[in-house]
């Protein structure tokens, strides 16, 4: 891989880049565009990784 799609804020390759939720403060999710917001949680890597929400 070349360094023009390596993201040091994640440490990882392919990164779509990273955006902030102006009402929580926390990270938007590219997944499920999730955040730290009640009514918009992200389930988390896990969850993404494995198809479940637990």
């Amino acid at each position: 891989m070349d360094d023009e799609t390596y993201c040091d804020a994640c440490a990882d390759y392919g990164c779509r880049g990273h955006q902030g939720c102006d009402e929580c403060g926390g990270e938007i999710c590219n997944e499920c565009l999730g955040c730290d917001c009640e009514q918009y949680e992200c389930p988390g890597y896990t969850a993404h990784a494995t198809g479940t929400d637990a």
